[in-house]
């Protein structure tokens, strides 16, 4: 029915569209999404003949729509605007009535379309009153009514629609995108700006999303629907699901925070009082408290207290974190740090240069091995506690990702001193950060899981890293893919057989490979493990070069998985928490391009090796 093709469009010679190319059939819903200021309007305005491209063609059903009339247009296309206001008092009924000013048509035939849009946009008890007397929401209705007044004798219309339910209540957003998708199944195309992705999600067959002007992406809403097009397009964080019933994507958008010292000075020396105040009593309370510990209580971010200490001894970085970890090989001997809520691990070595591979940061050498995932990573700190130097580094939310401290054998303490005063940021005052809310993810029940084709994906694995795409394929949990495995792929061990695995590994001299993971972070150690000791509800590996703190009392499963690769099945003990959160992994050692070790294969076996 209508096809777009190269169009753009300037005021004063500012693009506000480019390049656009889109073709919309007939009976298709298609709705348009983007950011304040995209171009939305201005593409339905020229869609409508409001207003001509700067350059490209619109077709309208095979011929140019500049070359229709405008009464040829009344009859096959109606545009209901975003904004409608009327100076003059008009009541409802005549309102809707407008719309038919255009047609020939009988007094019976005009009363009873007007009447019949008027009772399907439940207008029709308003029909005496003012239009200036409604609500938003009504208005929007009997804007709506007047619309379809227009088009209601016609077959093939092109009904344009400028957010056409922003006002309005849930049951009337709904009641009226249904009325419009009802029209496209006999013959109409529907063409709506719309804000509520939900709606998008529920009514559209296919959406266009612009960015600054420009397609940024087309095709079905479980297509366009993603966390990642998103973000890119409204800066917000969001939870997709499906419904694999339908395929009708689930948008739940993280809930923004601020505090009013973020953007009011005058409430900002005041909070970081308050909060110092909090944090310095804690302290006093709890004296072998660690920072981790004391921002858990008091319901802050790690980097959030660091910055109520700001001083010599802590000192904020630049945001440059990919400067910044270059710059850690010249520290020398450090000991790296990586934690999450149940686990910490800690390794000491020299960093190696780091490359950077677009969506990691790689670590590797026989030491130190990080995978790090540095679009989560945002604040950098220098921290001297006592004679403990140490640089720390915090994610979007003041969450602490990874930390490295300076020992005995690290190169001398003015080379750490040069890279601290080299990336010192300008601005040493306090501010609030703002933590964005944290959803849970969303479970799809098992039953509604393509399984057949799930464990196929496994079984076809070339790569146990293909793993973590599998599990965005079918909106999977991790520990809901175990459970839906192929049978003898994972199996749910009891809570004691991760520690008996690793005290045998100890005693019969397996190398292994430990992962801890957080959101920014994966830290492993490669090679034999030797000292194991249990303190109270916490298993600690306390080798020279490597430690492990897990704490017990946070484990709530253990699987022994078993994934392909081109080198072999890969067998790992995997720990989790009662959220479903990954702990630890334990792997044999191994390289890609080498099986794995038969001796590790023998110990999750129970056999003595």
């Amino acid at each position: 029915m209508l096809q777009v093709q190269s169009l753009s469009y300037e005021i004063k010679g500012r693009p506000i569209l480019r390049d656009i190319d889109i073709s919309i059939q007939k009976g298709e819903f298609y709705a348009i999404v983007g950011a304040n200021g995209a171009g939305k309007t201005s593409l339905l305005r020229m869609l409508a003949s409001d207003l001509k491209p700067a350059k490209g063609e619109i077709l309208f059903k095979g011929k140019p729509l500049r070359s229709y009339s405008l009464k040829e247009l009344a009859y096959a296309r109606a545009f209901l605007h975003q904004s409608n206001s009327m100076a003059m008092a008009f009541t409802v009924e005549e309102v809707v009535r407008m719309g038919r000013y255009h047609l020939k048509a009988s007094q019976e035939q005009h009363n009873v379309a007007i009447a019949e849009c008027m009772r399907i946009c439940e207008v029709e008890h308003l029909g005496d009153r003012k239009i200036q007397q409604l609500s938003g929401g009504e208005q929007q209705r009997v804007h709506f009514a007047r619309v379809l007044a227009q088009v209601w004798d016609q077959k093939d219309v092109l009904l344009l629609l400028d957010e056409p339910v922003a006002s309005m209540d849930i049951q009337f957003q709904h009641q009226t995108l249904a009325i419009a998708k009802a029209l496209t199944a006999v013959g109409f195309s529907v063409v709506a700006i719309l804000h509520e992705l939900n709606l998008v999600a529920q009514y559209a067959d296919r959406v266009l999303m612009l960015k600054s002007g420009r397609k940024w992406w087309e095709g079905a809403p479980i297509e366009v629907l993603k966390p990642e097009n998103i973000y890119a397009i409204f800066g917000v964080q969001t939870k997709v699901s499906t419904d694999m019933a339908t395929l009708t994507p689930s948008v739940q958008t993280c809930t923004v925070h601020y505090s009013a010292a973020k953007f009011n000075s005058n409430y900002k020396h005041e909070l970081a009082m308050e909060l110092k105040e909090k944090y310095e009593n804690y302290k006093k309370d709890n004296p072998k408290a660690r920072i981790y510990d004391c921002a858990k209580a008091l319901k802050v971010s790690e980097a959030q207290l660091l910055l109520t200490q700001l001083s010599d001894d802590v000192v904020l970085l630049k945001d440059d974190i990919w400067a910044i970890l270059q710059e850690l090989p010249r520290l020398g001997h450090v000991m790296a740090l990586t934690r999450n809520d149940a686990c910490v691990h800690e390794r000491k070595g020299t960093y190696p240069t780091p490359s950077n591979e677009g969506h990691v940061v790689l670590f590797h050498n026989d030491d130190i091995d990080l995978r790090v995932f540095i679009q989560n990573w945002a604040y950098a700190f220098a921290v001297k506690v006592k004679d403990l130097l140490s640089i720390q580094f915090f994610d979007t939310a003041g969450l602490a990702v990874h930390k490295v401290y300076l020992t005995k054998d690290s190169n001398p303490i003015a080379v750490y001193e040069e890279v601290v005063n080299s990336y010192r940021a300008a601005d040493q005052t306090y501010f609030t950060i703002n933590i964005p809310a944290v959803l849970s993810d969303i479970s799809i029940p098992d039953t509604e899981i393509a399984v057949d084709s799930f464990q196929s994906d496994w079984l076809n694995m070339k790569d146990s890293h293909e793993f973590f795409g599998i599990l965005r394929k079918y909106s999977l949990q991790r520990t809901q893919a175990l459970r839906l495995a192929p049978s003898g792929f994972a199996e749910q061990l009891p809570l004691e057989r991760f520690t008996e695995i690793l005290n045998q590994a100890s005693e019969q001299e397996v190398p292994v490979m430990v992962f801890v993971s957080n959101k920014g972070c994966i830290q492993i150690h490669s090679g034999l493990i030797t000292k194991l000791v249990t303190m109270e509800n916490w298993f600690n590996v306390l080798d020279p070069q490597f430690n492990l703190h897990l704490n017990m009392d946070a484990i709530d499963q253990i699987w022994q998985v078993r994934k392909p690769s081109t080198d072999g099945d890969v067998n790992a003990l995997e720990v989790y928490d009662k959220q479903g959160n990954l702990i630890v992994q334990l792997f044999g050692k191994r390289k890609p391009g080498i099986p794995e070790l038969e001796s590790w294969r023998s110990l999750l076996q129970g056999q003595k090796v």
